[in-house]
This record gives C-alpha cells, structure tokens and sequence, in this order.
C-alpha cells in the first residue's frame, strides 16, 4: 500500500511527525506515516501504531525475526493485537504451572497392583520397599517374610486372626481361609476379606478405627503391620549412617558393631548370642556382631534376590 511522505522525508522516515489523521506505524521493520485506524499489514500481525515521539533514535533489530525493538519505549502491553492472547502466559494444556505428584495406588491383593509391585497394608509397595530383615520391621517381634513383616508364632505364641503358623519355620505366613474381593461376603462369623485373608473388622469408636496393638486396619479389616521402615544408610557408618556410631556399620537399615571374623582376632561381640558374621548387601559384604537367626545374605527380595526353593526369612532361604 502507498502512503504518503511528510515534511520533505521518504515513506520510510515519520521521525519529524505525521499530518493530521495519520499516525507513525512501525511496518517491516520501517516507520510510516498511515492513515489512522489502518490494521497491520498482511503478513505482519505484530505491527501496531506508534506515536513518533516513542522512536528511539537508536533503534536495534531483534535478531529472531528482524523486526525494531523499541528498548525506551513505553510499554504497550503483551496482548497481541490480532486474537487478544497474552502470549506470554503458559499453555493451560502443556502443565507448566503445576507439578506432577506420585500417586499411592490402592489394593486389597496382589492382583491390584502392576508389574512386580506387592500390596503391602493396602498400597501397592515397589520391590525396594519391601523389608530385607526383621530389623527393618515396624513392629518389634515381626520377621521378615518373603518381604513382608509378619508375627513370629509357637505352640504358646498363636498368630492374629486369619493367619496361621507355619510351625517349621515359626511365622504366621499361612492362610487357613482364603478369600477373595474384599468386605463380609466370603468370609464366615463376622470377619471381613484383606489382602485374601479373612481377618477380624477394625473396632469403631470415638477416636476413628481402632486394632490390637501391633496392628493396622486396612480396608476395614485387623493386619499385623506389614510395612517395613529405612532409617539409616546401608555400608556406612558414623554420620555417613545417619544414626549409627563410629564403632558401627548399618546393614539392613539398622545399626551392627563391627567386628573381625579372623579366628586369631579377639571377640569384640559382647553378647553371647550374638556372633562375628559376614553379611552382604548391595553396597558389599561387612563383618558385624548378629545373631544366627537375622542377617542372613541368603535371599533379599527388596534388593531383587530370591529363594531357588523355600522361604527367604530374614534374609534366609528357609
């Protein structure tokens, strides 16, 4: 489009002002007189009318699209002039104003969770969060089963209701009653379906649900708490360890005096139970005083390594 010059100038040059009805407009990268009113040109959307006296008389080009930049000019807003968008606010479909958090996702079995996840107290647990030995166990008593903590159990010492004791190995790790789906539908004498266990229904009252100690209610049912608790940094000791001693190494989450199992070296196991043993976890194999029962470097499911046959127990394949 033509437009006419002012004040002895060429179209290109509006610095000495514009006559009456015109207005300085800044188009591909030039300023012009235009009549008042005019709409950008085709092709150029990001045009708008200026006042002459908003030109800088040193004027740069922006180099991502050649157009003037206007460093002193007053602000004439974001909103782009052909659809009103303020471009410079983030896309309400790309997220970029909140963050994703990680979701616990719920289960009553196994079969409620994916890939090699294990329901543990009705939230679907990854491998590494399951318990590698009973020192890492919530309740005190509880061993480690397969990566789950569940009651130790004797001919005096009987298992919460719908476990049964495996008496070889002295933990409630059998079910006499299995069942399936969740609530009182197959279950017998008021019990309730968690976890395929029939199992005691959690007491009401004023505080909320309420289980014998050592236990959680889990989808409306009584559950030895299965969940396992880290603490401290295995392979390190001191402050490395979080909680540990200088004299001590955390293996398995909990904290173990070190020792020699060179039979020359003298018995630094104060306790008669307890005994120099080697022990290997991920971070490699320590000497540290422990008992025969716990320890062991047999099996550990949160560290990927199972049992060929029987039962990992604390870290034993039993």
């Amino acid at each position: 489009m033509c437009v006419p010059a002012y004040a002895g100038t060429d179209a290109s040059d509006c610095s000495n002002g514009c006559p009456s009805g015109y207005v300085c407009k800044l188009s591909g990268g030039q300023t012009q007189c235009v009549p008042a009113g005019r709409t950008a040109d085709a092709g150029m959307p990001g045009d708008a009318a200026i006042d002459a006296s908003m030109i800088d008389s040193s004027p740069h080009v922006d180099s991502s699209d050649g157009s003037l930049v206007e460093e002193d000019a007053p602000s004439l807003g974001t909103t782009n002039v052909s659809d009103g968008a303020q471009p410079d606010a983030p896309s309400a479909s790309d997220g970029s104003g909140s963050a994703d958090s990680p979701t616990e996702v719920s289960c009553n079995s196994n079969a409620g969770c994916s890939g090699s996840e294990t329901c543990v107290n009705g939230l679907c647990t990854a491998t590494s969060g399951l318990c590698s030995d009973t020192t890492q166990c919530i309740t005190a008593g509880e061993a480690c089963v397969n990566g789950i903590c569940i009651p130790h159990c004797s001919a005096s010492l009987p298992c919460p209701s719908g476990y049964g004791c495996d008496f070889n190995r002295g933990v409630c790790s059998l079910n006499p009653s299995p069942c399936t789906g969740s609530g009182a539908a197959n279950c017998q004498g008021g019990s309730t379906c968690v976890e395929s266990r029939c199992v005691a229904p959690c007491a009401t009252g004023d505080s909320g649900a309420a289980c014998p100690a050592g236990q959680v209610c889990v989808n409306g049912g009584c559950i030895p708490n299965e969940a396992a608790q880290f603490t401290w940094n295995d392979g390190q000791s001191g402050a490395l360890a979080t909680s540990c001693d200088s004299t001590q190494i955390c293996l398995h989450h909990d904290c173990y005096t070190a020792c020699s199992t060179d039979p020359d070296a003298a018995n630094t196991c104060g306790d008669a139970s307890d005994g120099c043993k080697q022990v290997t976890v991920a971070a490699g194999t320590y000497d540290v005083c422990g008992s025969a029962s716990s320890l062991g470097s047999d099996c550990d499911l949160a560290a990927g390594k199972s049992c060929s046959s029987g039962v990992c127990i604390d870290g034993y394949c039993r």
